[in-house]
């Protein structure tokens, strides 16, 4: 019998499953056929191996080949678990913990990566000069650039795409991004070599020194999210303790023989980057691949390209704010700023723990329902923003309340104080409309619509500059605030509609998938181990399979055991 299906006309067969199933059908087989598979006969059949379940099972190339078109060629997952992935011996890459477990070590991870770069600046802000200090923060602003764009390309698009997928598929996609992340840094290492070399001085010999330890930074960071797309926070934040007891042991050998100089600041600080970058090797099992670089920037260009261009429309149109604010105010003006943003940065560590979390977590739930995403959304944007508002009106609070004849806020920031007090409450509501905006832009991004959130921050960034420069014109300092607080809360709506087109869009894409497989439409409750049902369609009695052995008829229901068996698909 197997040699006669294999020698039958097949066209009445064929054209009746497109009549049948024209949902269901993709190009698979030009991609099958693209890659050279054997066993197909000219007119496109092939065997397919099937899971007990009825699943079709994705071919086992070799892990280092592995790609975005190996995703493609495996079907939806039909439930949050990553399942339907998995293979004889590869199975799916495995989420650590609860969600709350997972989402609480991302918090924890960014605090300690934070909080130890938070505490080195205040180091070295109280051990060297004003010239050494400003040469340290040119430098570390020169990182922050670097970083940001490094996630931007590697970073992200791994969360993506990749979370929850089978362990060779991870591996070889990780070590492609930290590939990238390595020769990023080096890129931008010889870049800052160059400069500093012309330069000279303390910024000079600064940014030299950051171009020796920059690769290291931007593959320990790369590290960290590749953990949170494994489902692995704890890892990133072992990863970071590791860098910031080994940093603070470097600084303090420093201060014990009294070197005030940034650049060795800087060593210190990158060279324990480098020693946890390492560890990270060890605890990922595999080494960055940089030359597979080029390979992950090509086959991510569809949204990497946005997911970077948006962070620097964004950074950009922040900074240009403030340095023109400088030029047209006073210095006094531009310290009131930073006061603001130093007294509000834990929130902003709050909301990059959330995206560093939010993103892999929802890019694997595709059986997510619209409603079931707008929320989730709108409840990480709520919490985000909650939780500024009440640390803000905390410092409001330390103003009112003196102890030994001055406000408890100017023992933090001395004469700083004054002035950021004076801008806190506005700045609290501008923080605010910031912050109803992330988990919006975490649920998109983790949809895939870097192209939308790019096109919307295109639409704010001139915003971001315009109203605040005119507010300082008129105003002063208030009427810098006043215009962030325009430029942040006008967008807010824009982001709400096209989450809800987005994720409506989401859902009916998903329960298209079910019906082309012959189930319901989305329901996260609902068990995901029905069998496919596009075999079923085919009127075939028993036949041997390639061994010689009996393969039965596929008619099985929901919660009956198939034999695991080799299907005769057309596609």
């Amino acid at each position: 019998m197997n040699s006669f299906t294999q020698t039958i006309d097949l066209t009445a067969l064929r054209r009746r499953l497109e009549e049948q199933d024209a949902a269901s059908r993709s190009d698979a087989t030009a991609r099958l056929h693209e890659r050279g598979r054997p066993g197909a006969d000219v007119d496109g059949t092939q065997f397919l191996y099937r899971d007990p379940a009825g699943r079709r099972r994705p071919p086992a190339d070799d892990a280092d080949e592995l790609g975005l078109r190996d995703l493609d060629l495996v079907e939806e997952p039909r439930r949050r678990a990553p399942a339907t992935w998995a293979r004889d011996g590869d199975a799916a890459t495995p989420a650590k913990g609860s969600t709350r477990g997972r989402a609480l070590w991302t918090l924890l991870d960014q605090l300690i990566s934070s909080g130890t770069n938070s505490i080195l600046m205040f180091i070295v802000a109280r051990e060297v000069t004003k010239s050494e200090f400003g040469a340290f923060a040119a430098a570390f602003a020169v990182f922050s650039v670097v970083i940001g764009f490094s996630k931007a390309t590697g970073g992200q698009p791994l969360g993506i795409r990749y979370s929850g997928a089978p362990r060779s598929v991870f591996s070889a996609a990780a070590a492609k991004a930290t590939g990238l992340a390595l020769v990023l840094g080096l890129i931008a290492g010889f870049g800052c070599a160059v400069v500093g070399a012309l330069i000279g001085g303390a910024v000079g010999t600064a940014l030299v020194t950051l171009a020796v330890v920059l690769p290291g930074l931007l593959v320990q960071d790369l590290w960290r999210q590749v953990f949170f797309a494994q489902g692995r926070p704890a890892a990133a934040a072992a990863n970071d303790g590791v860098w910031g007891v080994v940093q603070i042991v470097g600084v303090a050998v420093l201060l014990v023989r009294h070197v005030a100089l940034a650049s060795p600041m800087l060593l210190a600080w990158g060279a324990a980057a480098a020693v946890a970058a390492l560890i990270g090797v060890v605890q990922a099992g595999f080494w960055p691949a940089p030359s597979r670089a080029l390979d992950w920037v090509r086959e991510h260009r569809d949204i990497n390209g946005f997911l970077a261009a948006e962070f620097v429309t964004v950074q950009g149109a922040l900074n240009a704010t403030l340095l023109v604010i400088g030029a047209i105010s006073t210095i006094e003006l531009l310290g009131a700023l930073r006061g603001v943003q130093t007294v509000l940065g834990p929130t902003t560590i709050f909301a990059v723990g959330i995206v560093s979390w939010a993103i892999p977590e929802f890019s694997q739930r595709k059986d997510m329902t619209a409603a079931a995403r707008v929320r989730a959304a709108y409840l990480l944007s709520a919490a985000v923003a909650g939780l500024g508002i009440v640390w803000g009106l905390g410092f409001l609070l330390l103003g009112q309340i003196e102890a030994g004849g001055k406000p408890l806020g100017e023992y933090l920031l001395e004469d700083t104080w004054a002035g950021t007090y004076h801008l806190l409450a506005l700045s609290i509501i501008q923080q605010a409309g910031a912050a109803f905006t992330v988990g919006v832009s975490c649920m998109l991004i983790a949809l895939g619509r870097a192209r939308d959130t790019f096109r919307l921050n295109v639409i704010m960034a001139p915003q971001l500059l315009l109203y605040p420069v005119i507010g300082a014109l008129i105003g002063g300092g208030t009427g810098a605030v006043i215009g962030f607080i325009v430029a942040n809360w006008v967008m807010v709506p824009a982001w709400f509609r096209l989450l809800r087109r987005a994720a409506k869009e989401a859902e009916q894409a998903w329960d298209e998938t079910q019906a082309a497989q012959g189930q319901g439409p989305s329901d996260p409750g609902a068990g995901g181990d029905q069998p496919d049902r596009v075999d079923d369609r085919l009127e075939h009695s028993d036949r041997r399979d390639r061994r010689g052995e009996r393969d039965r008829d596929q008619r099985s229901g929901p919660g009956r055991g198939a034999p695991a068996s080799k299907h005769l698909s057309v596609e």
